[in-house]
């Protein structure tokens, strides 16, 4: 609807500009460069100074150019972990019919199960997608969406992997081989691959779904940590495993295998410390100090 405004009104609201006020009934007040007309003084209507979105646009355009090489190496870094990762499965764990817990060890009971009462074993990378979308879904909306994109990054291309290393095992001839291998040998060799795919994952804060998003949020609803949850739903993997497949010894290579997996895994995220400490005791505290300040470029309780 358009307002009309007396010749008084119009010389009112001009006057209000020039003295640096804002549109009636507002309480905004315009800055000194943007009073005035359009212009080299600035426009009444914009937010800021016209050469300050200039400024803003190239500081976003810096910013953006420093971080996208950092996010770049860590997706790199997580596809290659996905990749480790994923051999541990198709060339150590998954002929052995080891399932190690989480979503990957389901999919390990269901590919076997389908192998015997369908006729073909279903795809386990397909299987274990499967089951990551309800949790995924479940975790963004209970977690949020800080760890969204990096954990589709990692679900989808941890389950393409194993999808496609199992694809090419018999093409390049290694399925003999790899079905004698001896479980004790499949299983250790196993938890390294699985994790160091998983601790170069964790180590970009990226992730692969599964018991990880299942034990934060419970973790979140619960007084027990997130540790224990995903203890807790390996622990029926586990046992879902030894109960299809009637095997006591496989329940056993599988806690070998989150054995070596857990320690590999913090081996990759912490590294090996070459800290050392030293305690000095004497009376000459001042040559001391400069020696291990300015000497040896170190710090020190003295």
């Amino acid at each position: 609807m358009m307002s009309w405004l007396s010749p008084k009104d119009s010389r009112q609201r001009k006057d209000r500009r020039g003295a640096g006020e804002g549109a009636p009934g507002t309480g905004r007040v315009w800055p000194p460069a943007q009073r005035g007309r359009p212009g080299a003084q600035g426009h009444p209507l914009l937010p800021f100074a016209p050469g300050e979105m200039k400024a803003r646009r190239e500081a976003w355009l810096h910013r953006t150019r420093d971080v996208l090489p950092g996010m770049a190496r860590s997706f790199a870094m997580i596809a290659l972990g996905c990749l480790v990762m994923a051999a541990g499965y198709s060339y150590f764990l998954i002929p052995q019919r080891i399932a190690p817990g989480g979503v990957y060890g389901l999919a390990t009971v269901v590919h076997y199960a389908s192998r015997d009462l369908l006729g073909y074993g279903l795809p386990t990378g397909l299987v274990s997608l499967v089951f990551n979308i309800p949790l995924f879904l479940w975790g963004l909306r209970s977690l949020g969406m800080r760890f969204a994109s990096r954990t589709v990054f990692g679900i989808i291309l941890g389950s393409a992997f194993i999808d496609l290393l199992t694809y090419t095992v018999p093409r390049i001839g290694w399925q003999p081989e790899i079905e004698a291998l001896d479980p004790m040998l499949a299983c250790i060799f196993g938890g390294l691959a699985v994790g160091a795919g998983l601790g170069l994952i964790f180590r970009h804060m990226g992730s692969t779904g599964g018991t990880d998003i299942v034990g934060q949020i419970l973790g979140r609803k619960t007084n027990i940590t997130v540790g224990v949850w995903m203890m807790i739903v390996d622990a029926f993997v586990v046992l879902l495993a030894v109960y299809y497949f009637r095997s006591l010894s496989l329940a056993l290579y599988a806690a070998v295998t989150i054995f070596v997996t857990g320690r590999v895994i913090d081996s990759v995220l912490e590294g090996r410390s070459h800290s050392r400490a030293v305690t000095i005791i004497s009376e000459k505290l001042d040559p001391i100090r400069e020696a291990i300040l300015f000497g040896l470029s170190r710090t020190g309780t003295l």
